[in-house]
């Protein structure tokens, strides 16, 4: 799908050349993710188009779906435009991102302020007839009935206008903090020349075994590829990728999330589960370790092509 600027068309775009496009606003600047499909698919949504999100559960349950949206709305290229306010939560979020969001411990304090028009994630009951300006609000209770309603309580929600059941995205504050460590870590990181530290031997990262980096695009590395038939290089890295990141799944979990109602992962379950690929199989090390030898490679090729 292709997004243009409001009020222009596929003709706008092929008009311009790639370095004019940078200067093109953001379309959808309050697109952000709410969660995702039981299909593991991403839904994202367009919190100016809908006005108002009311989350129902307790502080503990909105906080993470409030900082889930947070932070994607602080990371993303096409949401530098907007102004993001946080009520009731998130103050190291907003200390650390003073460019990008403006912080109130209450309501009240709000709604005394000069606060800019965009848009408010609250974890207090919010008025919404008192700030109609505002582009969009998810706040915790809300005074309006437009809008979207979900239950933050339950582990899924139903979208109605949608028609789907979709998992929120969260993030909770310790998860947060471990955010800011990390980025304040890097940012105050300094460069030295390796002739000021001559004991210190340079080990080069090891070549020896499989590597998987889900960091920037997705791949597997010290790997032969002859090896692997040309089409399943692909879906063998998103089964380790998986493994990795759900460990201990079983084979129907892989089957259900990585193939369709149609064309599930495996057609023949018990096979998903023979010693080639099962929990302590070549492949689960592959996606847990980086240093194991390409035979996980190779068993996953011979699991994948039963």
């Amino acid at each position: 799908m292709v997004l243009y600027p409001l009020g222009h068309s596929a003709s706008f775009a092929d008009s311009l050349d790639v370095d004019e496009l940078d200067g093109v606003p953001a379309p959808y600047p309050a697109l952000v993710t709410v969660g995702h499909d039981p299909r593991r698919d991403l839904v994202m949504v367009n919190l100016a188009e809908i006005g108002t999100v009311t989350l129902d559960g307790t502080a503990e349950e909105v906080q993470p779906v409030l900082l889930a949206m947070a932070w994607e709305l602080a990371t993303s290229a096409w949401s530098e435009s907007i102004d993001v306010t946080l009520v009731g939560f998130g103050r190291s979020t907003a200390a650390h991102h003073p460019a990008r969001f403006r912080h109130f411990t209450s309501v009240d304090e709000f709604s005394e302020a000069d606060a800019p028009m965009g848009v408010v994630l609250s974890a207090e009951p919010f008025d919404v007839e008192q700030h109609e300006c505002l582009a969009a609000v998810v706040a915790a209770g809300t005074s309006t009935s437009d809008g979207w309603r979900l239950d933050a309580s339950a582990k899924s929600t139903l979208i109605d206008d949608l028609g789907i059941e979709v998992e929120l995205q969260r993030l909770n504050a310790d998860q947060a903090e471990e955010l800011i460590a990390t980025l304040t870590a890097e940012a105050e990181a300094v460069q030295v020349p390796a002739s000021d530290y001559p004991d210190v031997p340079f080990e080069p990262p090891s070549a020896t075994g499989p590597e998987l980096r889900l960091l920037g695009p997705v791949g597997l590395h010290n790997v032969d590829p002859t090896k692997v038939e040309g089409k399943k290089i692909n879906r063998l890295t998103e089964l380790a990728a998986f493994l990795l990141l759900h460990p201990g799944a079983t084979a129907d979990e892989i089957s259900r999330q990585l193939g369709t109602d149609t064309r599930p992962w495996s057609r023949q379950p018990d096979r998903a589960t023979s010693p080639a690929c099962g929990p302590g199989s070549a492949m689960t090390r592959t996606a847990t370790s980086t240093s194991r030898t390409s035979r996980g490679m190779e068993a996953a090729t011979a699991c994948r092509s039963r």
